[in-house]
């Protein structure tokens, strides 16, 4: 979608295609161009989280002080005397200029996507109330921003065909019996899970739900012993088209006693570690030219775009988190195309196209607010857990759950 939405005019439909186990169809319903920066000033009036005679209150008092602006009062001046940011309020309510995405969801949304010079726009946030006064728009690159309307119709395998596979899993079930014959069995996959502790609920890429939760009830079981394969069959459920969307065969492969870990138990994830290391000398030794191009034909890719990559979220949009990948990104010049990076998820060549320099006046007060917010919601889980570790509480659920 992204590499062809630049083709397609407002009104166009772009479909049918699959995607995930989904037929799509999209429809470009808008396109702008938005701004690279903003400059903005704004009045805060607080509001805690499920106050809504609070919440009602400082509507009311914004309702006021745009009242206060339209006849003739000072912006500035009533942010300085009633604004509740003390990172801004001192200066007017003056934000200083920052990028898209530096600001909470429905506050940069006012500014960039609605926004425009001179305009007064009231949002609510996380934080409470806010009257926005957008004062300076940039544009520089000048790229479309595109708003697109989607359907989506899910592939749903027939009850017919889910019958089907349960009976071929079944007839599978009475010739595997141990692991050593799953490992064998080339119409199955295969995968293995470490280090799981009786109460956890998540296994892997199965996620959590009553089957995960089976699972490692009976590898918990005093008569699982290694070697051995649970007779029952674990069907996991597609929770949104209520289909059965796997069956699950499990093996219990080893025991780690408790204490320091043995190097048989670790053996699978260094194996993966070194593997990994070893795939990335062999794509590194394949590399031997400075051309994007040139180097994506030799693997059979297309250079891919990253756009809005910022240092502080140590995130790349469609790449992941990729810290090595975005540190050598900052400390290159632009123009200048990197050596091979060995990151979490592969081996990655950069060619940084384009800097946006930072800018000062971020609002830190909002920041240190929504940090401590997250710090608190913290709290409570992690003195239950100091207390459990202080009295030496045993943790019993998995005895009946």
């Amino acid at each position: 979608m992204k590499d062809t939405i630049s083709k397609f005019n407002v009104g166009d439909v772009i479909g049918p295609y699959i995607e995930g186990n989904s037929y799509m169809m999209a429809k470009i319903s808008e396109r702008k161009v938005m701004a690279d920066s903003a400059k903005a000033r704004h009045i805060l009036r607080n509001v805690q989280a499920g106050d809504a005679l609070g919440l009602v209150k400082a509507k009311s008092y914004i309702d006021s002080l745009k009242n206060l602006i339209a006849s003739g009062a000072n912006f500035n001046d009533l942010a300085t005397t009633n604004s509740q940011d003390p990172g801004s309020a001192q200066n007017g309510g003056d934000l200083g200029t920052f990028a898209p995405g530096a600001m909470v969801g429905p506050f940069n949304d006012a500014i960039f996507i609605t926004g425009k010079e001179g305009g007064m726009y009231t949002v609510e946030t996380q934080f409470g109330v806010h009257l926005i006064k957008v004062e300076k728009l940039k544009f520089i690159s000048n790229e479309g921003r595109y708003k697109i309307a989607y359907l989506r119709s899910p592939i749903v395998p027939s009850q017919e065909t889910q019958d089907k596979k349960m009976e071929e899993v079944l007839a599978a079930s009475e010739k595997l019996k141990t692991i050593d014959a799953l490992n064998a069995d080339t119409n199955i996959k295969v995968e293995s899970a470490n280090g799981l502790k009786k109460n956890d609920f998540n296994i892997g890429n199965l996620g959590s739900s009553q089957s995960t939760r089976d699972i490692i009830r009976w590898a918990f079981d005093k008569k699982s012993k290694p070697g051995n394969v649970s007779g029952v069959i674990y069907t996991y459920t597609d929770e949104e088209n209520y289909h059965d969307s796997k069956h699950v065969m499990v093996g219990l492969k080893s025991i780690t006693k408790a204490g320091l870990a043995s190097a048989e138990s670790l053996k699978g994830v260094i194996d993966d570690l070194v593997k990994n290391e070893k795939k990335a000398e062999i794509i590194k030794s394949k590399i031997t030219s400075k051309d994007l191009n040139t180097i994506a034909a030799t693997f059979g890719l297309v250079p891919a775009k990253a756009e809005g990559v910022t240092f502080a979220s140590g995130l790349i949009p469609d790449l992941g988190t990729e810290p090595k990948v975005i540190g050598k990104a900052f400390a290159s010049k632009s123009g200048v195309v990197s050596e091979p990076i060995v990151g979490q998820t592969g081996v990655c060549i950069i060619n940084v196209t384009n800097i946006t320099p930072g800018t000062a006046g971020e609002n830190v007060a909002m920041i240190k607010q929504q940090m401590a917010m997250s710090n608190r919601s913290q709290v409570s889980y992690k003195l239950m857990e100091a207390i459990k570790k202080s009295k030496k509480v045993t943790d019993n659920r998995f005895t009946f759950y």
